[in-house]
């Protein structure tokens, strides 16, 4: 039996645009808990004014690459063409790993009741996998630090946490890595590396935690990371 598209009955543009719509206001509301983590840090206000601003331009470049992204995603995701679902789907699993059960479930409330009933099936299968994807996805966290001397990495660690941050240490390479995070996406590390480089260091960067440091262990005060 032929595998029915998402949306097997869409109202031509004007059914899928609505949907577009609906999906990226939710989706403008999603992260703020991590988009909203900076530095407690005393600073100036000229300080504050300037990362405020550079964070706010974050967002709106973020938001522009993410909406049109989307605008592309869901009507693929809504065609009646089955390879076009699934470039949609997978498109949308890539770009969107930690958000896209919550996209879906967007889009399957926006859908007509006979539209529902008809993708109710394939509608599951793509809720699990992204159910999945946001158990696996990676986590990002930013480097601020990094000493052979442990004695010195507690200073470091020190200096983070008086600057508001709650970091980790990890021992990797020989050398203990003081860090900040791990964030769910590294558009959240990158928005918060904006302050950390303006509070804490200035060559402060995101990595990926799992290829960054594998196989980790923790080992009293720090997090030790194996060998690639």
């Amino acid at each position: 039996m032929e595998e029915k598209s998402l949306a097997s009955e869409p109202k031509k543009s004007s059914n899928w645009l609505a949907i577009v719509t609906t999906v990226l206001t939710v989706f403008s509301a999603l992260g703020v808990a991590y988009l909203s983590f900076q530095s407690k840090s005393e600073e100036s206000t000229v300080k504050r004014e300037e990362i405020a601003l550079q964070q706010t331009k974050f967002d709106a470049d973020q938001k522009a690459r993410n909406e049109e992204a989307l605008k592309t995603i869901i009507p693929k995701i809504l065609s009646k063409d089955e390879q076009e679902v699934k470039i949609g789907m997978a498109t949308l699993f890539v770009l969107f790993p930690t958000q896209a059960k919550d996209i879906l479930v967007s889009v399957q409330s926006s859908l007509t009741e006979p539209q529902k009933q008809s993708t109710v099936d394939q509608y599951q299968t793509a809720l699990q996998r992204a159910q999945e994807l946001e158990t696996l996805s990676d986590k990002w966290i930013i480097t601020v630090g990094g000493d052979k001397d442990p004695n010195d990495a507690k200073g470091e660690m020190e200096r983070a946490r008086r600057a508001g941050y709650s970091p980790t240490l990890y021992l990797k390479d020989g050398w203990y890595r003081t860090t900040i995070g791990p964030f769910p996406t590294q558009a959240d590390a990158d928005r918060t590396n904006i302050a950390v480089r303006a509070t804490l260091r200035n060559d402060a960067y995101v990595v990926n935690l799992k290829s960054w440091c594998p196989g980790s262990s923790t080992k009293g005060d720090h997090v030790e990371c194996g060998s690639k």
